[in-house]
């Protein structure tokens, strides 16, 4: 039980295991997967219980929102004055700052995702929620956020690097849609205005490659007005065609700095990621970073002649 707490707690955080709940021969196993950003997590169990408390709220795992299904086997969660039971199929959210004890009284199998705290921040998030919630039972979106856990789940070891990304914007705009036509009784409900942010945020991740992506065409998908979409985004650093451009300069100044792409010209690059004329990209480029693409690629190509040399 100890090495396994060990083994665990940099993806999890620290979990104190209980002995005689697991016994001296405990044995389990937990294959962890990176989908674009998010942990996936596949985890088998003997009868256990183990506790994450108060404590140990600010380590490693206090950093993520973690969204587990019971695949086989039952458990029951302590949590936030609340029990609640897992059944194969059920699923339940956890803020990884709040103690709680997790028991399986059975073997059990679960799949989760360990999604990071930033990337639902905008959302203020309750810090509990399951899908046997009546009000997520009544929405109907909460066996759909099932289905897709479970897919993933049995197919995760196909999933493509190109793939993952796409999957993990999708499991995250599932989520937001969820929780948000849910509004499931916590603590804080789910801003509405965030969750267009959110998904607006996801459609922009997915489509930056388009040139023909705009605010228009973000408005349309999200089905919301203009105006509303800008509601969406006052307060935060970024508006709608502020994101839509960063998010293409980010992933050409990400390119541009990979040595696979070196020989590849910069037009192409810009152009692959939705810009549709090298002079705007280049004055874009520098103001954000700034010097040109070019001067960047001679940097980069002489610190590795350099690297080389020495």
């Amino acid at each position: 039980m100890r090495y396994w707490e060990s083994a665990i707690a940099p993806y999890f955080g620290r979990l104190r295991g209980d002995d005689d709940a697991g016994g001296p021969d405990f044995e389990a196993r937990c294959d962890i997967y990176d989908v674009g950003g998010l942990g996936a997590v596949r985890m088998q169990v003997p009868l256990s219980r183990v506790t994450r408390e108060a404590r140990d709220a600010l380590d490693s795992g206090g950093g993520y929102f973690k969204l587990s299904m019971q695949i086989a086997g039952a458990a029951d969660v302590h949590a936030a004055n609340r029990t609640v039971h897992l059944g194969p199929g059920d699923w339940i959210m956890l803020d990884q700052r709040l103690p709680y004890t997790w028991e399986s009284a059975a073997p059990a199998s679960l799949f989760g995702l360990q999604i990071p705290r930033e990337r639902l921040a905008a959302l203020g998030l309750p810090s509990l929620v399951c899908s046997s919630d009546e009000a997520l039972a009544d929405s109907g979106m909460a066996p759909i956020l099932g289905g897709h856990l479970r897919t993933l789940n049995t197919q995760l070891a196909h999933v493509t690097e190109d793939a993952a990304h796409l999957l993990a914007e999708a499991s995250i705009g599932l989520l937001a849609t969820t929780l948000s036509s849910g509004r499931p009784h916590a603590r804080a409900p789910v801003d509405a205005l965030a969750a267009v942010r959110l998904r607006a945020v996801q459609y922009v991740r997915l489509h930056a490659s388009e040139a023909t992506l705009s605010v228009d065409a973000i408005a349309h998908a999200l089905r919301c007005s203009r105006r509303y979409l800008y509601k969406a985004f006052d307060g935060s650093d970024a508006s709608p065609e502020r994101l839509i451009w960063q998010t293409r300069l980010e992933r050409c100044h990400e390119a541009l700095r990979d040595a696979r792409n070196h020989a590849r010209s910069v037009s192409s690059i810009a152009f692959e990621n939705g810009f549709n004329s090298d002079a705007h990209f280049a004055r874009m480029f520098r103001a954000r970073y700034g010097q040109s693409p070019a001067r960047l690629r001679r940097g980069l190509r002489a610190q590795a002649q350099g690297s080389r040399s020495s």
